[in-house]
């Protein structure tokens, strides 16, 4: 039987209402590897691994499907030095990017048990779709202040 992702619920219903995929076909599974993502310090803070629709439903009340299905999914970043050039052009470009995406970077290994990944974009830059019953908090460590 096929894993369930995590927001499957709301994946189902962006389907249904915008008559699009969710998630696109074009995902991967995961092979183990180091990825990186934006926290803040506590590790157990409520939004560090919530995607943005989950975090800020009202952000996105008139996006069209794809872009909702898209913020279903974590940013996350194969290579920390992507990472840390992104965080720093996104904090120079939008004044309260610190306070909604995090002021730490956290590290952890990604398996296949976790989900599917999107591939790596600019500045090693993917999006994973967790699979339901993941916890992420507990195989992530905040490493350093950004």
């Amino acid at each position: 039987m096929a894993k369930k992702f995590k927001y499957q619920e709301d994946m189902d219903n962006i389907k249904n209402e915008h008559n699009c995929d969710c998630p696109n076909k074009d995902l991967k599974a995961i092979t183990p590897f180091d990825s990186y993502r934006y926290v803040f310090e506590n590790i157990n803070h409520k939004s560090n691994f919530l995607p943005q629709l989950k975090d800020d439903p009202a952000r996105f009340i008139d996006a069209n499907g794809k872009k909702k299905c898209d913020y279903l999914n974590l940013s996350m970043y194969s290579k920390i030095e992507g990472a840390k050039e992104r965080y720093y052009q996104l904090a120079n470009s939008f004044p309260n990017f610190k306070k909604t995406a995090g002021t730490h970077i956290a590290n952890g290994v990604l398996e296949s048990t976790d989900g599917l990944i999107t591939e790596e974009g600019n500045l090693t830059h993917f999006g994973l779709y967790e699979f339901e019953n993941i916890e992420l908090q507990n195989k992530f460590n905040v490493i350093e202040i950004l």
